[in-house]
């Protein structure tokens, strides 16, 4: 067999293979959505070892609830670890969130590797983890790189973010007040929450 046959040969298998994780994975959504919680786990099991991030954060999600499997946090955070390692921006953001509250017993709460992880997500355009970070860093006085975070997340669609900007535009402590921002970002988040408009009377 020559090169160029091996490598015909090469991206067959790997076309045929991506086929077969992608069967597994709809599987295993189909039975997660009918609450067949064990086949899901089987079917994600599967298709998470030959590499498929997605089944592999559903598998995680699987741990951590103890749906079709027993629960096991370090196993989840195992499983969120790796999908995190091929650059999979929910992942990554998943593991900010995780050092960022302290819920899960393994991870100690830790300000500044949650930050290292928003940071690649926001990175890679996750509008969750934009908003995450820009709060950290807020807290921190990077005033100009929070609001640049949060105009990247409101334009990515993200409410809070919306509302961040426009309470900030309206109150005007940390920027001018432009109370013609504050509404544009009022409207673009459906309009200004009711806790905030008794607040204002």
């Amino acid at each position: 067999m020559d090169v160029k046959q091996s490598r015909y040969l090469m991206a067959l298998i790997a076309i045929l293979t991506s086929g077969l994780v992608q069967a597994d994975y709809e599987k295993g959504l189909n039975a997660y959505r009918g609450k067949d919680y064990g086949t899901a786990f089987k079917e994600w099991e599967q298709s998470a070892s030959q590499g498929d991030v997605k089944s592999t954060k559903n598998l995680a999600m699987l741990y951590l609830l103890g749906q079709g499997v027993a629960a096991n946090a370090d196993k989840a955070v195992e499983l969120i670890q790796k999908a995190a390692a091929a650059n999979d921006a929910e992942a990554l953001r998943m593991m900010g969130q995780f050092y960022l509250d302290g819920r899960i017993p393994a991870i100690k709460p830790d300000g500044a590797k949650a930050g290292e992880y928003f940071g690649k997500a926001a990175t890679l355009g996750d509008a969750e983890a934009q908003y995450q970070l820009s709060k950290l860093i807020l807290g921190a006085g990077q005033l100009d790189s929070a609001l640049k975070l949060l105009n990247r997340a409101a334009e990515g669609g993200h409410r809070g973010a919306m509302l961040a900007l426009a309470q900030i535009h309206e109150q005007g402590k940390m920027v001018s007040k432009d109370m013609a921002l504050a509404e544009k970002w009022y409207a673009k988040a459906g309009g200004k929450p009711k806790e905030l408009a008794t607040k204002a009377q």
